[in-house]
C-alpha cells in the first residue's frame, strides 16, 4: 500500500489511517509475515527531511501497533523511489531475517532497539 503525506506534514489523513488499520488486519491474519516500510532515500539529504521522515515513520508504526502489529514485525528500509510518501508491503519471515541481519536500520541504529537516536526531535 502507498501512504502519502501532505508537503511538510507528518499527520495521517483519515483515509490513510483506515488503510493502515485494514492492512494491519491482513498482516495479523498472516503470522509468518512482516511489514516492510519503504522510505524514499531522498529523505537522508538533510536534517529537516530526516526529522520529518522519523515523525512520519513513528506515526505509521504507532497506527500499526495500535491495530495489533508487533513492533518487531515492522521493518523500515530506504528505497530508491523519488516519490514522496511510504510504501508498505508484506514480506516473509525469511526476507525479514535477511534484512535484519544487515544490523542497521535506515537511521543507522541497530534494528532490534527501535530507538532512532539520530532522528530524535
Amino acid at each position: 500500500i502507498k501512504i502519502k503525506f501532505r508537503n511538510d506534514d507528518s499527520a495521517l489523513s483519515r483515509d490513510n489511517y483506515n488503510l493502515l488499520t485494514e492492512y494491519a488486519g491482513i498482516v495479523l491474519a498472516n503470522p509468518t509475515r512482516a511489514i516492510q516500510v519503504a522510505i524514499p532515500q531522498s529523505v537522508t539529504k538533510n536534517a529537516d527531511e530526516r526529522k520529518l521522515a522519523a515523525r512520519r515513520l513513528a506515526i505509521v508504526e504507532q497506527a500499526l501497533r495500535d491495530s495489533g502489529v508487533s513492533e518487531y514485525r515492522i521493518l523500515p528500509v530506504l528505497s530508491q523511489r523519488d516519490e514522496n510518501g511510504f510504501v508498505l508491503r508484506m514480506i516473509s519471515s525469511d526476507q525479514y531475517e535477511t534484512l535484519t541481519k544487515q544490523q542497521n536500520n535506515i537511521f543507522g541504529d541497530t534494528v532490534g532497539k527501535k530507538t532512532y537516536k539520530s532522528m530524535s526531535w
